[in-house]
């Protein structure tokens, strides 16, 4: 799995056919593991990462329940992912991060990427509350060094993105105070990348600009 989905990761050129038959298995190695208390998925983030940027790759991972999988593990793991990030210990605060990134932006491809749905708005509801509590607390860490501008810039753009995404129904979905605090988490980090962002948070700059001008 490893091997996979690094090779995943990190190439464009690949065998399509053999990609697109190689998803779903991948997903059933993870479904295999998870009786034995083994979740291969946080191993699998930076390989989907990559794939669901691609249309038909993205479809593919949909297909094979790809899409529910990395929403269920951000409901579960994305406090103490963002504790771990925000702590003291430099080792799982960079592991905490990779995974952060990985899962969440995989998760803004699924959102962002397909067309809105009833279904897909069901599915993203959930992750709302904790997405703005987890985006608040990075904001309000005061911390402006690139990685963290980086984690912040996947959470405040997703959470815009649902925000968009569930339309009225964010408000019942979440309470005011969280959708203040997603706000006021997009502020702080527009204010901390200013007019020039760096290149590698330019696409989320442009996406968390739209969002917070569009619930403003």
């Amino acid at each position: 799995v490893d091997l996979l989905s690094s090779w995943l990761a990190e190439e464009s050129e690949y065998p399509r056919d053999a990609v697109l038959q190689l998803i779903p298995a991948l997903f059933s190695i993870r479904d295999a593991c998870l009786p034995s208390g083994v979740d291969c998925l946080p191993r699998l983030l930076p390989a989907l990462f990559n794939l669901t940027t691609d249309d038909e790759l993205r479809q593919r991972c949909i297909a094979a329940g790809g899409h529910v999988a990395v929403v269920n593990h951000l409901r579960s793991r994305l406090g103490d992912l963002t504790q771990q990030f925000l702590g003291t210990d430099a080792a799982k605060s960079s592991d905490a991060a990779s995974e952060l990134t990985d899962a969440l932006g995989v998760a803004l491809h699924f959102a962002h990427l397909e067309a809105p749905s009833p279904e897909r708005a069901a599915l993203f509801a959930p992750l709302l509350p904790p997405l703005a509590e987890a985006a608040a607390r990075i904001a309000s860490a005061g911390r402006t060094d690139g990685e963290t501008l980086y984690v912040s810039a996947f959470a405040v753009a997703l959470g815009l993105v649902l925000l968009r995404l569930l339309g009225d129904t964010a408000l019942s979905a979440t309470n005011s105070d969280h959708l203040q605090r997603l706000l006021s988490a997009a502020v702080t980090w527009l204010k901390a990348v200013g007019d020039r962002p760096p290149p590698n948070v330019e696409g989320l700059h442009q996406l968390v600009l739209a969002g917070a001008f569009d619930r403003n």
